[in-house]
């Protein structure tokens, strides 16, 4: 028995590495133009604004581009090393990780929801965002890692205005195997109480409850999250809640302002990024780092169901400055 749980998570480990090499490989394109910045021997004050103009296009931000190069040149000073561009490239790598790292959550979401396994208690995760992010295959994801972590996991789709949601929730249900839990009632929120009482007589670890997409400066859409929310708070256990943001990391900068309104209505827990395998807007992330401390749980890159992986720091620092792939 021994034999054949550690040959399962040797499997689900390569299985996440290959996942994060494709995170890596991804940001090719980003990490194409720093090298180039980086090629030459020695680097100078031009080969360091050329790497801001760089970081502003990637939506890294003027204020952070600038206060990167000028870290940069600040621990160029401090070092005895010949200032190549071999030696640039590590404390690029250095600064940027640092910032992603204030994007990792301190507690370990297995050991938390492992801990409510074990207390017999239902982790509800409501997983909002705009439409066309991808929540709704996100959930499908989630869904199938979760499964592999084995945890029992329950979909309530809470999508009642769209049939189509519903319809696609389904068809990811049953990928996974997994009954969706719906409801006749038009109440959003509603519906979301019948999906709890439901999960929890069934004793499923994780809900995961999917909403209709809607934009952050609707007030009729707000006011009916805020009271999917309430309702959450109030029969479900007395257990940490979950609300996850689906972001599509193709937007960019335009992302942080989502997160700030919604965030402005409804307490955030995590960040779930979408759509990863095609973006150039990368460096949003490091200007995420310093307005919304908010961690990012998830990265999905692909259309396959196993398409989702942890969030990794060292991962993504080395995929935008253009070091080798990390021995992780």
């Amino acid at each position: 028995m021994v034999g054949e749980t550690s040959t399962m998570t040797n499997s689900f480990d390569k299985t996440e590495t290959t996942q994060k090499k494709s995170i890596w490989e991804s940001l090719k394109k980003l990490r194409t133009q720093v090298q180039e910045v980086f090629a030459g021997e020695q680097i100078d004050t031009s080969k360091l604004m050329d790497l801001e103009e760089i970081l502003i296009l990637s939506d890294t931000g003027p204020k952070i581009a600038a206060e990167i190069t000028k870290d940069i040149s600040e621990r160029m000073k401090n070092t005895k090393k010949p200032h190549e561009g071999k030696e640039i490239t590590i404390i690029l790598k250095e600064i940027i990780k640092e910032k992603l790292n204030k994007l990792v959550d301190v507690d370990n979401l297995e050991t938390t929801f492992t801990d409510a396994k074990n207390d017999n208690q239902l982790v509800p995760i409501l997983i909002i965002g705009v439409n066309g992010s991808g929540k709704t295959t996100t959930i499908g994801k989630l869904a199938y890692y979760f499964q592999r972590q084995n945890f029992t996991v329950g979909l309530a789709a809470c999508d009642t205005f769209r049939a189509a949601a519903n319809e696609q929730l389904m068809a990811w249900g049953m990928k996974n195997s997994i009954d969706v839990l719906q409801s006749k009632v038009i109440d959003p929120a509603a519906a979301a109480f019948e999906a709890i009482q439901a999960s929890k007589k069934k004793k499923t670890d994780i809900l995961l409850i999917d909403t209709a997409g809607r934009l952050p400066n609707n007030k009729n859409l707000i006011e009916e999250l805020k009271k999917i929310r309430r309702v959450i708070s109030k029969v479900g256990d007395q257990f940490k809640e979950h609300t996850w943001i689906v972001i599509d990391a193709n937007t960019g900068q335009n992302a942080i302002s989502q997160i700030k309104q919604f965030k402005e209505a409804i307490d955030i827990t995590g960040i779930i990024l979408t759509k990863f395998d095609g973006t150039n807007k990368a460096g949003f992330l490091l200007q995420l780092s310093e307005q919304e401390q908010i961690p990012i749980r998830f990265v999905g890159h692909g259309e396959k169901i196993g398409d989702i992986v942890t969030f990794s720091p060292e991962v993504i620092s080395s995929g935008i400055v253009g070091t080798d792939f990390p021995n992780i």
